[in-house]
This record gives structure tokens, C-alpha cells and sequence, in this order.
């Protein structure tokens, strides 16, 4: 998603922390540009333009996804935790979007997700008799 644009990830915590990779990458996975909640100033050098930018994706990223505990001076700072739960939140919210965008599907949350997933894997392996109980030990072999 990022290198069409001509951006690379060599370290995540790092890598965020001016703000252009989460806005090129949330405007590639939602089609709609962060720049409509403030301007985005790249090269980002200060630590106050990094912030700012920051700010507006974090705006951007309120409307489809709700954040709990992480903030855009978490990312800034490189706090690992945060910036790996951010990850995850954006992760799960456009995975659970795609699927049902490419199969007609009308789920609502990434453990809806899970469970109608474990429910194919369940009914695809029942006729050879195979015991799949979860999405982790269950299927890996």
C-alpha cells in the first residue's frame, strides 16, 4: 500500500512518528484523504509539525475506528505498546471492511470476524473428521 506512493517502513516506531506514512496509508485503505481535518506538512523536521500532523490523523482515524488510550503523543514518542495497539486498531477495522466489501458480507467487528471464520474452518474439515476448536492451535497443522 505504501510503496506506490514511494514510502517504506524500516522501523514502525519510528516511521510514524512524523505521520505521513499513517495518513498515506489510511487514505489508501479508506479512499478519502486525512487533509479534509487540517493541512499536512511533509517534511515533517519540528516536533510541534509531527504533532500537528499527527492530530489530524488521529481526527481522520476517530471517524471509523474508536481509539482507547492512544494518543498522537504516544506515537510521537514511540511508545512501542501504543503504536502497536494503533496498528492492530487499523488493521482490524479495514480487514473486517474488505471481506465484507469482496464477499457481500455484513460483519460488524473483527471478533464477528473470527467466529464466522472458525465456523467455515469447523464445517470444511468436518467430513474428514478433524477437530479444529479455535483459530490457533486448532489450525496449526
Amino acid at each position: 500500500y505504501l510503496q506506490p506512493q514511494g514510502l517504506e517502513v524500516h522501523d514502525l516506531f519510528d516511521d510514524l512518528k512524523d505521520g505521513q506514512v499513517l495518513a498515506t496509508l489510511l487514505e489508501t485503505l479508506s479512499g478519502e484523504s486525512p487533509t479534509v481535518y487540517g493541512r499536512l506538512r511533509f517534511p515533517a523536521d519540528l516536533h510541534i509539525q509531527r504533532l500537528a500532523n499527527l492530530n489530524v490523523v488521529f481526527t481522520f482515524i476517530k471517524q471509523y475506528i474508536q481509539l482507547v488510550d492512544i494518543t498522537p503523543q504516544d506515537i510521537l514518542d514511540g511508545d512501542e505498546q501504543r503504536t502497536l495497539d494503533l496498528v492492530w486498531c487499523i488493521m482490524e477495522f479495514f480487514s473486517v471492511e474488505m471481506i465484507n466489501e469482496s464477499f457481500g458480507t455484513d460483519i460488524q467487528d473483527y471478533d464477528e470476524l473470527k467466529e464466522g471464520l472458525l465456523a467455515w474452518c469447523q464445517e470444511k474439515t468436518s467430513p474428514y473428521e478433524l477437530s479444529v476448536p479455535d483459530l490457533t492451535e486448532g489450525v496449526a497443522d
